[in-house]
C-alpha cells in the first residue's frame, strides 16, 4: 500500500514543487515509522516475538514431520524456515515498496520543478535578478528533496540481526 494515494496526492497538491515542503514532512512522518521500528526496546520486542515463534515453529514441525515419517512420507517440512522467509518477506516488500514511492515522489516533484525553472529561465529573458530567483527556487527544491532520498535510503530499512532462522 502507497503511504499517500494518488488521488489524495493530487488532492494535496504534493506534485507542486511550491509545496515541497509538505513532502518533506510526509516524508519525515513515513521515516519517523522507520525508526520507530528500529528503536531498540521495538525492535527487540519484534525479535523476541518473532524468535519465540520460531522456536514454537520447530516445536511443531518435529510433531508434524514425526507423523509424516510413520505414515512413509519422508520429506520434512520446515516450518520456522518458512516464517523467516515469510517475514523477512513482508518487512523487506513494506521497506522497498515505501523507499520507491517517496524516490518516485521526489522525481516528479523534481521534474515538474526543472520545468518551471526552464519556463521561467525563458520568461524572463536577461533578468539577472528574476533568473537569480528562479535558480534559488529550483536548487532549495532539488536540493531539500535530495536530502531526504539520502535520509530514506539510510532509515526505511528494518535489520534482522540475530532474528533466529534468517538467513541473509
Amino acid at each position: 500500500m502507497a503511504p499517500l494515494s494518488r488521488d489524495r496526492w493530487l488532492q494535496k497538491k504534493m506534485d507542486d514543487p511550491a509545496n515541497y515542503r509538505n513532502l518533506m514532512e510526509l516524508m519525515n512522518d513515513i521515516l519517523a515509522i522507520f525508526r520507530w521500528f528500529n528503536h531498540e526496546p521495538v525492535h527487540k520486542s519484534m525479535r523476541a516475538a518473532f524468535n519465540f515463534l520460531v522456536d514454537k515453529y520447530v516445536e511443531f514441525a518435529a510433531a508434524v514431520n514425526d507423523r509424516r515419517e510413520r505414515t512413509g512420507v519422508l520429506e520434512k517440512l520446515d516450518f520456522a524456515a518458512m516464517w523467516a522467509e515469510y517475514f523477512h518477506a513482508r518487512i523487506s516488500t513494506m521497506s522497498h515498496r515505501t523507499h520507491r514511492w517517496l524516490v518516485d515522489r521526489v522525481e516528479e516533484v523534481q521534474s515538474r520543478a526543472f520545468t518551471e525553472y526552464t519556463a521561467a529561465l525563458e520568461a524572463t529573458g536577461t533578468d539577472q535578478e528574476a533568473i537569480g530567483v528562479a535558480g534559488k527556487k529550483y536548487y532549495e527544491c532539488v536540493q531539500s528533496l535530495n536530502a531526504m532520498i539520502s535520509k530514506a535510503d539510510c532509515a526505511s530499512g528494518i535489520p534482522m540481526t540475530s532474528f533466529k532462522g534468517y538467513k541473509p
